[in-house]
């Protein structure tokens, strides 16, 4: 139903956030596009996946924030490490 194959190639590294209760946008694509941007080179996608959220995060926005500022707070802190570069970092895949 969407197509995301705007992002690729992926001109930077980010976060990817979706609840496993999203009815608009399937888990499946969105994990799938993660993958397909963190196999780029110098290119590091946190995708994470937050329990009972909706595709609005109806009574889960705490969590999106709290996710956001964990992500907003890891690049802040290592902006000039190669992990914030992407290069030779892991992609980091969670469920919260």
């Amino acid at each position: 139903m969407f197509d995301f194959t705007f992002l690729a190639p992926c001109p930077s590294s980010g976060l990817i956030l979706q609840g496993d209760k999203d009815d608009i946008v399937p888990h499946d694509p969105v994990q799938k596009l993660a993958e397909r941007l963190s196999r780029q080179r110098d290119i590091l996608i946190d995708y994470r996946v937050i329990r009972g959220a909706n595709h609005f995060y109806t009574d889960k926005l705490d969590k999106l924030a709290q996710h956001v500022d964990d992500y907003v707070t890891s690049v802040m802190q290592t902006s000039g490490s190669t992990r914030a570069r992407g290069a030779g970092a892991e992609n980091r895949f969670t469920l919260n």
